[in-house]
């Protein structure tokens, strides 16, 4: 699940408001003090308010070659011309025309120029549609063109970290990568070369690990930990700009933690993070169990003017975050057996 985490914004919506309840918010309630301390309140701040999710397109159907792969972790991406990208279940990256429907696979699975990795990718688009996939061991930075034509394949810099998780970062041309070493501290800048353009010091005064690195709309970064409640904000030179933390009722159980981040363009921030409490461990193999264990997913709404927690909602489904993409995704299952992802739109809604 960790894999499955990294989350990156690739666009702010506009989102619809209901109009309010008689007793809710009224417009001077709105705007929220700035919190000095950076302690979020643990309660919704709206009880008239919460999150609902509109589907945006499903990729995948019983005609497709084969089906999105892995429930847990689904890569995908979008270019400007509405192309979705996905990773199917033999790890293949498979195109998708603005509607869903499948158009091609993007390269052969191997070790060769053009060819991808047999393993688990992240996949970005940059300035003019251009589509970076990053993956293997050692990674390495597969380019291609807007006509979708391979270009050129950058090896990563030794010891760079966990490329499986990065994530790009449009204002730098650069991408982020978590360092897990001994120190599991930093967060390194990878310039389009593969080399290590800076590095960000990220581990929080408790000591959690922040294994999530997400672009914000103005450029910035924020990180976020695999446990607990706590985001930072981060320049590219590695200045911490401002913190939120705070004790959630999810979040207080060891194993519970973010999986995503994503932005809409009224300043608010949807968090999805997952409960692990029902967790059931098999004692013969020290394995977790599928058949027996229950997860929870939370999706929070927080207005990051003010660092205050909007709405919660708790589903039973997995809604998770895009690992590559600016929202949420669902996983569901065809008649013919092929798994589908159903890109969703998270929307803040007061009642």
């Amino acid at each position: 699940m960790l894999r499955a985490a990294a989350a990156t914004a690739l666009a702010a919506w506009t989102l619809a408001a209901c109009s309010p309840a008689p007793d809710a918010w009224n417009g001077a309630e709105r705007t929220f003090a700035a919190r000095d301390s950076g302690e979020v309140n643990s309660e919704p701040a709206c009880v008239y308010c919460f999150i609902a999710f509109d589907t945006v397109v499903t990729l995948g159907s019983s005609q497709d070659p084969g089906g999105i792969g892995g429930a847990g972790f689904t890569p995908w991406t979008v270019d400007g011309r509405g192309r979705y990208f996905a990773q199917v279940q033999n790890h293949e990256v498979f195109v998708y025309a603005p509607d869903g429907t499948f158009m091609r696979s993007l390269a052969p699975l191997g070790e060769g120029p053009g060819e991808l990795p047999r393993d688990h990718l992240m996949l970005s688009v940059g300035a003019g549609d251009t589509l970076r996939v990053v993956g293997g061991f050692p990674g390495a930075i597969h380019v291609f063109a807007p006509d979708l034509t391979f270009v050129r394949r950058v090896p990563m810099a030794a010891g760079v970290g966990e490329v499986a998780m990065a994530t790009y970062h449009p204002a730098t041309g650069a991408f982020l990568v978590p360092d897990f070493g001994r120190s599991r501290d930093a967060l390194k800048l990878v310039g389009p070369g593969g080399e290590v353009v800076r590095t960000l010091a990220t581990k929080p005064g408790d000591g959690r690990i922040h294994l999530l690195a997400v672009n914000a709309p103005d450029g910035t970064i924020w990180t976020l930990p695999s446990h607990g409640w706590q985001l930072d904000n981060w320049s590219t030179e590695g200045v911490r700009l401002r913190s939120f933390h705070a004790t959630m009722p999810w979040s207080t159980a060891p194993d519970n933690g973010f999986i995503g981040m994503s932005f809409d363009s009224e300043g608010r921030a949807y968090l999805f993070a997952i409960d692990r409490s029902g967790m059931v461990v098999d004692p013969r193999s020290g394995a977790i169990s599928r058949a027996d264990s229950e997860y929870s997913f939370i999706v929070e709404v927080l207005d990051l003017a003010s660092g205050t927690l909007l709405a919660r909602r708790q589903l039973s489904q997995l809604v998770s975050a895009a690992p590559v993409g600016a929202g949420a995704f669902t996983v569901a299952e065809s008649v013919s057996g092929n798994l589908r992802i159903q890109i969703l739109r998270p929307r803040f809604v007061e009642e």
